[in-house]
């Protein structure tokens, strides 16, 4: 049998939605696992694909899907040789935490919004800090994840109108 083009259609505007934030959450990965040394090293990384899961899990949840995140959290978990499913567990507890307070953030300032993302950053950070303590079979250095996270949190506001844009032009219906 044939698939209808309704289907057909109904598939396609299914994935096309996915792609914006999978995308982007893609290029965050990719930027991460590049062997660049800005500042010589001196200055953590934000973790970009973070603010990508957070703000699509507050503001467009459809559009990007529990798998989509786990396998953008297994291929970061791969090409930064972390241990498997460590960035895979802390963007889906990002998912599922934002997922329980919509109600609280669907359609609040950028002000709430940012304070949900440090909230949610923090939860992150401190499962990346366990997880890469339990491999290491003793503590990390807390404070080079304290500065990683508080860095990523300072590049929500400019990347949150980016991301609205993103949201808007292709229309908020299918929300």
């Amino acid at each position: 049998m044939t698939a209808s083009r309704a289907e057909t259609s109904g598939v396609a505007a299914q994935f096309s939605s996915v792609l914006p934030p999978a995308a982007l959450s893609l290029a965050g990965v990719v930027a991460l696992a590049l062997p660049l040394r800005l500042f010589e090293a001196a200055a953590p990384t934000p973790i970009l694909p973070l603010l990508v899961v957070y703000h699509w899990s507050a503001s467009a949840p459809d559009r990007f899907p529990a798998p989509a995140i786990l396998a953008i959290g297994l291929l970061q978990d791969f090409l930064l040789g972390a241990p498997l499913g460590q960035f895979a567990a802390a963007y889906l507890a990002i998912r599922w935490l934002t997922l329980t307070q919509s109600d609280f953030l669907y359609g609040r300032d950028g002000g709430a919004m940012w304070a949900g993302a440090a909230a949610t950053a923090a939860v992150a950070g401190a499962i990346l800090w366990l997880t890469t303590s339990l491999t290491a079979g003793g503590f990390a250095p807390v404070w080079p994840a304290v500065a990683q996270i508080g860095l990523t949190v300072l590049f929500y506001p400019p990347l949150s109108r980016l991301f609205d844009r993103i949201i808007g032009a292709r229309g908020r219906e299918a929300i």
